[in-house]
C-alpha cells in the first residue's frame, strides 16, 4: 500500500517490524506536518493487543491480509487468531473501512461484527476488488488484471506466486480507498521490489541462487512459499532448502514441523537442512514423504547449517532459506554469499 500511496501523497509507514505496542506509538511519534498519510503495522502474539494498537491508532482504513496458524502458543488455534485480528474491526470507528479477504474463511466470521463499510478482495467474482487472468513472467515476475466493479487495471510485480497477487490487490484496495488513480496504482505495484529477507532472490556466481525468505516463517506462509518455489524450479536444477524453527506454535508445534518436512519432501528438494527444537519433527516429516535419511541433516548452530548447505550445491541449484525471525537465518544467507558470491 505504501508504495502506491507515496506516489500521491508524502507517506509515512511503519519501519521494519515496529508493530507492537513499543513499535507502533513510536512510528506515530514520527509523523510530522509534512505527512499526509500513514500506513501502519500491527503485529500480536496476545488477545487484547490488536484492540489496544487500534485504540492508539485509530485509522480511517483497517485491512486484514488473512489468518494464518501463527502465534498458536499464545492464541490457542486459528479461530483465536481470527478473534485477535478481528479486534481491529471491534474497536475500529463504524465511519472507517474495512478491507477483508473475501477468499479467506476469516470474512464469514468478522463481517458481522462490523457496523461500516467492508470491502472485500481477491480471486472470487464476489470479491469488490479482484485478480484475473494471471500469467507468470519468468521466475521473478507476474502479471495480471485488476478489477475494481468493472474497471480493470492492467498490472504486473515484480514478485512470484499466488500469495503475492492477494498482497498486491489488499495495496490497491487501500489506495481504492483513498481515490487513488488506476494509474497510480499499476505504478506503485510494479515500482514495489521485495524487502529484505522476504522472497528475495540473491543470483550467486556458478548459477546459482537463493532465495531468501528468512523475515518470519508459520506453518501458512511457509506452504505458499514452497507452491511458488515448486514452479520455479527446473528440469536441470536441484533444490536445497534451509529451514529454521518455526516459533509460537503451542502444543501443536511438533505435528507443524513434521508436515512441513512432507510438504517439502513433496516438492522433491535434493537436500534439507534444519535448525531447531523441533527439527527432527522435520526430518521425520521428509522420510515419510520419501526423502532418504542421508539428503537430510540437523544442525545445532548456524555455521553447522551453513557449512552443510555450501557441500550440497551444485551449480544451478536453488537454495530456499526460511524460518522465524528469532531463529536469525539471515546470518547464514550472509555466510553462503560471501562463499560463493554474488553474480557479477
Amino acid at each position: 500500500a505504501a508504495s502506491i500511496l507515496s506516489l500521491k501523497a508524502n507517506t509515512m509507514k511503519s519501519p521494519g517490524n515496529f508493530n507492537n505496542l513499543i513499535g507502533l506509538p513510536l512510528t506515530i511519534l514520527l509523523l510530522q506536518e509534512h505527512h499526509k498519510l500513514a500506513v501502519l503495522e500491527m503485529g500480536m502474539n496476545r488477545a487484547g493487543e490488536i484492540a489496544r494498537l487500534t485504540q492508539i491508532a485509530d485509522p480511517d482504513i483497517g485491512l486484514i491480509t488473512n489468518a494464518a496458524r501463527a502465534h498458536l502458543e499464545g492464541l490457542g488455534d486459528l479461530n483465536e487468531v481470527i478473534k485477535a485480528k478481528g479486534e481491529l474491526l471491534r474497536v475500529m470507528s463504524k465511519e472507517s473501512t474495512a478491507i477483508l479477504n473475501g477468499d479467506d474463511e476469516l470474512y464469514a466470521q468478522l463481517a458481522p461484527t462490523f457496523q461500516g463499510q467492508i470491502l472485500t478482495f481477491g480471486l472470487g467474482k464476489m470479491n469488490y476488488i479482484r485478480a484475473e487472468n494471471i500469467k507468470k513472467i519468468g521466475d521473478c515476475a507476474q502479471a495480471f488484471n485488476i478489477y475494481v466493479k468493472s474497471e480493470r487495471i492492467p498490472v504486473k510485480i515484480n514478485l512470484p506466486g499466488v500469495h503475492n497477487v492477494f498482497n498486491a490487490l489488499s495495496g490497491a484496495a487501500v489506495a481504492f480507498c483513498l481515490s487513488t488513480s488506476k494509474e497510480l496504482i499499476a505504478q506503485g505495484l510494479g515500482d514495489f521490489r521485495p524487502l529484505k529477507g522476504r522472497f528475495q532472490f540473491i543470483d550467486l556466481n556458478d548459477g546459482i541462487r537463493i532465495i531468501d525468505d528468512t523475515y518470519n516463517s508459520n506453518p501458512s506462509s511457509l506452504s505458499a512459499a514452497l507452491k511458488t518455489i515448486k514452479d520455479l524450479v527446473g528440469k536441470k536444477q536441484g533444490l536445497v532448502i534451509g529451514l529454521g524453527e518455526m516459533m509460537e506454535l503451542g502444543k501443536e508445534s511438533s505435528r507443524y514441523h513434521f508436515d512441513a518436512g512432507q510438504l517439502i519432501a513433496g516438492i522433491e528438494a535434493r537436500y534439507l537442512v534444519v535448525l531447531g527444537e523441533h527439527g527432527h519433527n522435520v526430518i521425520e516429516g521428509a522420510c515419510k514423504g520419501g526423502m532418504d535419511i542421508k539428503q537430510t541433516y540437523l544442525a545445532t548452530t548456524h555455521a553447522e547449517m551453513g557449512d552443510a548447505i555450501k557441500v550440497n550445491v551444485r551449480k544451478g541449484d536453488i537454495i530456499f532459506m526460511k524460518g522465524s525471525r528469532k531463529v536469525a537465518l539471515d546470518e547464514v544467507v550472509e555466510v553462503i554469499k560471501g562463499y560463493f558470491g554474488l553474480s557479477s
